[in-house]
C-alpha cells in the first residue's frame, strides 16, 4: 500500500506551524505559575474600538513603544491571554490590542497585569505592568505601574505622558509636543506606594529596615542610587538578607 502523500505533507505543514508558534510565543514567560501558553485568541477579551484624538498631530509618541509588541495579559478575573499584540498608551493610561480583524481595540475589562516585549537597538526587552496598588496622589487602583523589582518590597516606576503647546522661535506656529514625567515608588506589603527620589536617603527611608546592612552594602559596592540598576542590586541584597532572617 502506497503512503498517502497528501496526509504526510499536511502533517509536516502543521508541525512546522506549531514550531513557529512556539518560537513566536515562547519568548514571554507566563504571568501565572503553571499556566501553559496557548495560541493567540482575542475572542476571550472584551474590547471597544479605540478612538485616537489628535495623536497624529503631536511631536513624540504617546505610547511605551510606537511599535506593537507581543505580550501576555492577565485580567482581574484571572483570565490569561498569551501571544497578543499590545500597545500601552501612557497618556490615557490604557492598554490596547489588535483583534482578529486587525482593528485597534481598548481592553474594556479590568486588567490585573500585562507583560509586553519592546524592541530596542539591543534586542527585545520585557516590561511588566501591574494595577491593584492602593491609591496615592493622582494614581488610582486601576493605574498601571511598571514593576522593576517584584520581591517582598516592590520598586515601581510610573511614567506619565502629557501634551504641551510651544511656539517655535520667531514663529506664530504652535507645536504640540509630548513630554513625560517619571516617578518612582517603594511598596511594602499591604501598604500604599511611597513616592521616592533616587537617593540613598529616600530609598532607605521608604524601606525602613536593615538600614545599617544596606548602608554598608551601598558603600562596599560603590552603588549609585541615581541609577535604576543599582537600586535593583540593593533590593536584591535586601531580599537575600531578609530571607535568612
Amino acid at each position: 500500500m502506497k503512503p498517502n502523500r497528501k496526509i504526510t505533507y499536511t502533517v509536516l505543514a502543521l508541525t512546522i506551524m506549531l514550531c513557529y508558534a512556539n518560537l513566536s510565543y515562547g519568548q514571554l514567560k507566563p504571568l501565572v505559575e503553571g499556566y501553559i501558553p496557548s495560541a493567540l485568541n482575542t475572542m476571550d477579551i472584551t474590547g471597544k474600538v479605540w478612538r485616537q484624538v489628535g495623536y497624529s498631530e503631536l511631536s513624540g509618541s504617546p505610547y511605551l513603544s510606537s511599535e506593537w509588541g507581543k505580550g501576555i495579559v492577565k485580567l482581574a478575573n484571572n483570565k490569561v491571554t498569551n501571544g497578543i499584540d499590545l500597545k500601552y498608551d501612557q497618556i490615557a493610561d490604557v492598554l490596547l490590542y489588535k483583534n482578529s480583524k486587525d482593528e485597534v481595540m481598548e481592553i474594556a475589562e479590568p486588567v490585573a497585569e500585562f507583560k509586553i516585549a519592546v524592541k530596542t537597538k539591543k534586542g527585545e526587552e520585557e516590561h511588566l505592568f501591574r494595577t491593584g496598588f492602593k491609591p496615592v496622589g493622582n494614581n488610582k487602583e486601576s493605574s498601571f505601574y511598571e514593576v522593576l523589582s517584584d520581591g517582598n518590597v516592590k520598586f515601581l516606576k510610573k511614567t506619565i505622558k502629557f501634551i504641551t503647546e510651544e511656539k517655535e522661535y520667531n514663529s506664530s506656529t504652535v507645536v504640540k509636543k509630548i513630554n513625560d514625567k517619571i516617578a518612582y515608588y517603594i511598596v511594602k506589603p499591604d501598604e500604599a506606594p511611597i513616592l521616592v527620589s533616587k537617593t540613598e536617603k529616600d530609598i532607605l527611608g521608604a524601606i525602613n529596615d536593615k538600614k545599617i546592612e544596606l548602608t554598608n552594602y551601598i558603600s562596599e559596592n560603590k552603588l549609585n542610587l541615581k541609577k535604576e540598576e543599582d537600586i535593583l542590586k540593593l533590593l536584591e541584597y535586601y531580599f537575600t538578607i531578609t530571607k535568612k532572617a
